[in-house]
């Protein structure tokens, strides 16, 4: 996911309010765990792309279903969120010194404990649960990654569309969110679609903006190994969004509306590339 301001506004919309709500909760982390180590990476917290996509999307879904999510449990979705980017960042890209690499890894795992700290009253505890095991999945699948798409290289779109099914689960993790607080676990097969479809989508997008990252760090995406223009890539891309948007309920306005921001930015990538 994009990994600037105007890459995710371009992505997901308006996001001022979960950033907004995401720096109350890195301000609290960084008054309760005093260590020098731990500030930098406490103040990434509301830029991370991972913190925001889960909140967007439980936010819109929930709306959808004529529900509003509290504030409070969208900051626990974010944070609780946080430690998947930074065990991102070890896999990927983890510090040289061994201090900053403690401080990513524990900034982390201390940002997720107060996620569920967040999440107290009955009612949250399905939300906290649904969040947990989405989690985990997202977890499971992320090291099925690293054998087949860091450690391998995948031979069709095939292979990488298996390598990266963690994308599906994370995108579960906000959409799970908000079924849990909407009480409408009914909805859980036909969302399946909306999160495979959506989560590849974002993946393809990714991969493209970071071929040059990817390249010298070993990952093995399929728009690298396809190279430019991409044209196999972007037409994924467009497949899965239209996959996700037919999984939808017509009435489902915001939810929506989230499938139109990354194929607007595909179309623009496609030209950009052309």
């Amino acid at each position: 996911m994009g990994s600037t301001s105007d890459a995710k506004h371009a992505l997901f919309g308006e996001i001022g309010r979960y950033t907004g709500l995401l720096r109350v909760v890195a301000e609290r982390l960084m008054a309760k765990y005093s260590d020098e180590a731990f500030r930098p990476f406490f103040r990434t917290l509301p830029e991370r792309s991972i913190c925001i996509a889960p909140m967007v999307l439980c936010d819109a879904l929930s709306a959808d279903l004529g529900a509003r999510v509290p504030d409070h449990v969208l900051q626990a979705l974010g944070a609780m969120c946080f430690h998947i980017s930074t065990h991102d960042d070890v896999v990927d890209e983890r510090p040289r010194e061994r201090r900053k690499l403690a401080a990513l890894t524990y900034t982390g795992n201390l940002a997720f404990h107060e996620g569920i700290r967040l999440l107290r009253i009955a009612r949250e505890q399905a939300v906290r649960e649904a969040i947990l095991e989405r989690i985990a999945e997202n977890h499971v699948l992320q090291q099925r990654c690293v054998a087949e798409l860091w450690e391998a290289a995948p031979r069709s779109f095939t292979d990488y569309r298996h390598g990266i099914d963690h994308d599906r689960a994370f995108t579960w993790i906000g959409i799970a969110a908000a079924l849990a607080w909407t009480e409408r676990s009914d909805l859980q097969v036909r969302l399946d679609e909306f999160c495979l479809g959506y989560g590849v989508a974002f993946q393809l997008l990714d991969d493209i903006a970071e071929v040059r990252e990817d390249t010298a760090l070993g990952y093995h995406s399929f728009p690298l190994l396809e190279g430019p223009p991409y044209a196999e890539s972007l037409r994924q891309i467009d497949v899965h969004l239209r996959q996700a948007e037919e999984a939808l309920d017509p009435a489902w306005s915001n939810l929506r509306k989230l499938i139109e921001y990354p194929r607007r930015f595909a179309q623009r990538l496609h030209h950009a590339i052309r």
